[in-house]
């Protein structure tokens, strides 16, 4: 294997296994398919096990760590919405229940033909 492409196996792999950069990231960088993405990344694992196992033990948490607590962030913001709106729906339903009694008036509708 000649140098230039050593260095783009070596690059790659570097980008997957220690950056978590996704496959489609390394495809617009590099301007190559991803077919050839899966294949220099196979062919240099064949070749360099024991560089790719630095990689994968040297792997900077950050990129990931960072997508995981934006996602982590976004997860607690829904279901605080959802809390909220079930709690919104409860007392919706509580409201119509005392308004049904003091009034003595149907609130709700009625499902079926004959409303």
């Amino acid at each position: 294997m000649d140098k230039d492409k050593m260095d783009l196996a070596l690059s790659i792999a570097r980008s997957y296994y220690q950056y978590h950069v996704p496959v489609r990231e390394i495809m617009a960088k590099m301007s190559i398919s991803s077919t050839s993405v899966y294949r220099i990344l196979g062919n240099f694992a064949t070749n360099n096990p024991q560089i790719v196992e630095e990689m994968k033990q040297n792997a900077a948490p950050e990129s990931l760590s960072q997508e995981n607590i934006e996602l982590k962030k976004r997860l607690a913001a829904m279901e605080q919405e959802l809390h909220e709106a079930k709690m919104a729906a409860a007392a919706y339903n509580k409201m119509i229940d005392i308004a049904e009694r003091l009034y003595k008036i149907p609130v709700r509708k009625k499902s079926g033909p004959k409303q």
